[in-house]
Order: C-alpha cells, then sequence, then structure tokens
C-alpha cells in the first residue's frame, strides 16, 4: 500500500503506517440539519496516472475525503507513476489518495459491501441511473463510489452483489473515467449528500 503524501521510494515507505480504512464513521450533524457522510471513491485497477490526478482534483473539490486506488503492483513500485499524478492533482494535497494493490480488492469488498455503490454501465447487469442515487443512501453514514478502470469497467462478478447505477449517455463508448466520477460526485454535491 503506498500514500502519495509520502514520496519517497517504496522501501523508505514500507514501515510507515497508514490510515485504517475498515473503521466505520459516526454520521455526523452538517448544517441546516443534514447528515455528513464519509465520502470515499473507490477505483478498480485504473489504467492512467492522470485520471487518477484529475479524480484528486474533483474529489477535493467536491467532498469526498478519501480516494482508494486498487492498482498493478508495478504503480506501487514505480516513482515515475507517482509524480505524474502528483503533476495532474496540481494544488490538491495527495493524502487524500492511497494505492493499494489489486490482490486487496476482494477483502476491500467483503468488507464494505453494505456501503458499496457502483458506477457502471455493463450488458445484463441491472442498473438505475445516477440521477437516482441520492434516494438509495440517505440512511448510510459511509458511500463507497466504485468504478471500473478505463478498458473493461468492473468485472461482472463483482457487481452481482452490489447496488448498480449508471450515467445515461448515447455515446457507444464508455466515459472518461475521471469525467464519470466528476458526474456522479457533482450529482451527490447537487442532492446535498456529500
Amino acid at each position: 500500500m503506498a500514500n502519495l503524501a509520502l514520496l519517497q521510494s517504496p522501501s523508505q515507505n514500507s514501515n510507515r503506517s497508514f490510515k485504517k480504512i475498515n473503521a466505520q464513521p459516526k454520521p455526523k450533524r452538517g448544517g441546516k440539519g443534514k447528515m455528513s457522510y464519509h465520502l470515499r471513491i473507490v477505483l478498480y485497477r485504473p489504467q492512467a496516472p492522470e485520471n487518477v490526478g484529475l479524480i484528486l482534483r474533483t474529489a477535493k473539490s467536491l467532498g469526498a475525503k478519501e480516494v482508494i486506488a486498487f492498482v498493478n503492483p508495478e504503480w506501487l513500485r514505480n516513482p515515475k507513476i507517482h509524480k505524474r499524478i502528483k503533476q495532474v492533482s496540481t494544488g490538491v494535497g495527495n493524502d487524500l489518495l492511497t494505492l493499494r494493490p489489486q490482490e486487496e480488492f476482494e477483502k476491500f469488498l467483503e468488507t464494505h459491501k453494505d456501503h458499496l455503490i457502483a458506477i457502471e454501465k455493463t450488458e445484463g447487469i441491472e442498473s438505475l441511473p445516477i440521477t437516482d442515487i441520492h434516494h438509495h443512501l440517505t440512511h448510510l453514514s459511509e458511500i463507497n463510489l466504485l468504478f471500473g478502470n478505463e478498458g473493461r469497467g468492473i468485472p461482472k462478478k463483482y457487481l452481482k452483489d452490489l447496488k448498480v447505477f449508471h450515467i445515461p449517455y448515447d455515446y457507444p463508448n464508455s466515459l472518461n473515467l475521471s469525467h464519470s466520477v466528476a458526474i456522479t460526485l457533482w450529482e451527490l454535491y447537487r442532492s446535498n449528500l456529500p
């Protein structure tokens, strides 16, 4: 696991402790009697470091507390990837981001299944439009929004037990990952959820 707030070499990071992501936060009262949520963006095997950097900027601006990216182990060892993410996320502290090896994703899925919402448009998987998402989140104190990678999305085997929403669009290919995150966060922000 790598935290980009600590951009030393991986060997220097090996003895550092990181935030415990399994903790269940308690809901807090926000302004005007609204609930405050712990909003986390979860990325499954992103392919482009630039997208991760752009997601960090959007997440910080629209109320997300954390971004976790389950990545190819090469990302954990490659300082060029860390540098590229930092360059693109200009002005945003990378303390929001935690990189984790993709092998840890299934354990995360088991632990957070009740608070995990997938954003995916996949044939054969029932999903609701993103504009309805706020109706399904009002009872949660923790919200984890799961996004798949740019090429293949989220594997169907992970979607079968999750609540799935999609972004309606007519373009035949998928939307860019950073754009999908931005649209979803804007919908939550517009609904006063984060």
